[in-house]
């Protein structure tokens, strides 16, 4: 929930233009200045009859619903409409800088500019100075990135709506989100840029308030019951997150550090505003504001990804070169380039030589949390092979190469079992997999009934709960097999042709952990059902994030 600070507040407004037409709605401050009525209603049709035109640079006179009088009270103020989008009106003040254009961006209480009075302080009349210009400067260019990206992300939504099957009958929730952007798009935005504006409120909070789904599970129970579409939510956060802190880590690193020079705060201890999982974090609640049907956020979270988490680099260098040209740390990321990272207990470590930790081993909890077949003579070749593959994949530290090595593992021993012909296709054939246990060719399968990754995690988090299900699936030789066994069951893989390649690895590389736990974890008999539990909600993370299994976290 949002603190008070960061919550927006609105003021009723009624709008007058020419020919007596009269709208009412809800009045808010932009960070440029400028004002929205939201929630815009016509109240009286032009005089001349016809229809309502509401041209960009037609003059038009706001006043406050209901008028009052007396001191402190707003008067009617001429202005000009700047844009139309949905129900949203945005306006000019004829005059900026005149008084009454004043009083009405402070007597919003909530907005941006009633925000901004409240100086914050730095450590010095100079630092405060700049710190209150970062703030100013970061807000209002923050705004003006996230226009162009709803604008867009509208039409995405729009485009999904004719081409992903729809979870229910009738209803269309990508076309729904695609309306709630296009209409709403600039109040997700504003609450986006109110909720980075009260992270500077509080910069070295005594609490995270920023925890991620892992922070939240403290059992087997809790992880066998978490929701999927929350988990899923949180795995597409968690990317997006990731991703920022890799592309940027420099350049966010940098911003810690010349904050914390600003306040004399610990950098160890501070919350940058902008920092990616702000950022990130800021979306997730605006959406949820709007009442955005969670159907489409994982959707809407990976678009972010892609189109502006990636961009940030833009975002973040002239808040960088603006303190480095005041004398606040401008060799810092010189220091960090050539030191590696100067922050304490940080997951990434920024050294120019960190490609070396490709091939530096494990440490030993990866061991013994990845189970590998020792070759011997009951073991066939098959076997064999699979764990040669896994042992020297654990071998390297690169999640890319041991999940990649792993594959090719799986595909040998798949070969050995004649459920694959590696010689007949030719390299770089796309590949599906089959109920049965085997790759095919794409071509060889209907792809429009192929289940893919979140189908059959819906499909287990449907089960899950099922204890006879869980029974079943213990006495079944994989889950996979039991699956294929019983879709025409289960509503998300009816009729499917089959499933995905990478689908059927992941399914494939739990049936082999819980193999090797049922043959060779030397357990007692109350715990086995216990970790047999597992078997279930561990499929549903390895099909949702293929980095489950080597992330050592």
């Amino acid at each position: 929930m949002l603190n008070a600070q960061a919550q927006p507040s609105t003021l009723p407004a009624t709008l007058e233009l020419d020919d007596a037409v009269r709208l009412s709605g809800d009045l808010s401050a932009l960070l440029d200045g400028r004002l929205q009525l939201g929630s815009a209603r016509l109240l009286n049709n032009p005089a001349t009859g016809g229809k309502v035109s509401l041209r960009p640079g037609a003059p038009a006179t706001l006043s406050p619903a209901p008028v009052k009088s007396g001191p402190g009270s707003l008067e009617a103020v001429q202005v000009s409409i700047a844009g139309v989008s949905g129900d949203c009106i945005t306006l000019e003040f004829s005059d900026p800088s005149c008084d009454a254009a004043q009083r009405y961006r402070e007597t919003i209480a909530g907005g941006f500019s009633n925000s901004s009075n409240t100086l914050l302080t730095g450590a010095t009349a100079h630092y405060t100075t700049l710190l209150n210009e970062l703030q100013r400067q970061g807000l209002n260019q923050l705004e003006k990135l996230l226009l162009p990206f709803f604008t867009d992300l509208s039409g995405y939504l729009l485009d999904l709506s004719s081409r992903i099957k729809q979870p229910k009958q009738g209803e269309n929730v990508h076309y729904e989100a695609s309306v709630i952007v296009r209409r709403k798009g600039k109040r997700i935005i504003r609450d986006m840029v109110q909720i980075t504006a009260g992270y500077y409120q509080d910069m070295t909070p005594t609490e995270d308030d920023d925890k991620s789904w892992q922070h939240d599970i403290e059992d087997a129970v809790e992880l066998d019951l978490i929701d999927l579409q929350e988990f899923e939510d949180s795995l597409a956060i968690d990317r997006m997150i990731t991703l920022g802190e890799d592309l940027h880590k420099i350049a966010l690193e940098a911003l810690i550090i010349r904050f914390a020079t600003l306040i004399d705060a610990d950098p160890n201890k501070l919350r940058l505003p902008v920092h990616v999982q702000q950022l990130c974090r800021g979306l997730q609640r605006a959406l949820n504001t709007q009442k955005m049907p969670r159907e489409v956020l994982s959707h809407i979270f990976d678009y972010f990804a892609k189109h502006f988490i990636r961009q940030l680099g833009d975002y973040y260098a002239p808040l960088n070169a603006m303190m480095a040209e005041q004398g606040v740390r401008p060799t810092v990321e010189q220091e960090i380039r050539s030191q590696g990272s100067l922050l304490k207990n940080k997951k990434h470590v920024y050294k120019a030589a960190a490609s070396s930790q490709e091939t530096a081993p494990l440490d030993s909890s990866l061991h013994e949390t990845v189970p590998v077949e020792s070759g011997g003579a009951n073991l066939d070749l098959a076997h064999q092979e699979l764990g040669k593959e896994l042992a020297g994949a654990i071998g390297h530290f690169s999640p890319a190469s041991l999940y990649r090595s792993v594959v090719d593992a799986l595909n040998f021993k798949r070969e050995a079992e004649g459920l694959a012909d590696g010689d007949t296709l030719a390299s770089g054939t796309a590949l599906s997999g089959t109920w049965d246990g085997a790759t095919i060719a794409s071509t060889e399968v209907d792809q429009s009934s192929l289940a893919d990754a979140h189908a059959i995690a819906r499909a287990l988090g449907a089960l899950q709960r099922d204890s006879q299900v869980r029974a079943d699936v213990q006495q079944s030789d994989s889950l996979r097999e039991y699956l294929a066994n019983n879709k025409q069951n289960i509503g998300s893989l009816r009729d499917s042709s089959g499933l995905t390649a990478d689908s059927l690895n992941q399914l494939d590389m739990v049936d082999n952990l819980f193999g090797t736990i049922k043959s060779q974890l030397d357990v007692t008999s109350e715990l086995r059902p216990a970790l047999q539990n597992l078997q279930i909600p561990l499929a549903k993370l390895a099909l949702l994030d293929p980095r489950f299994f080597v992330d050592r976290s």
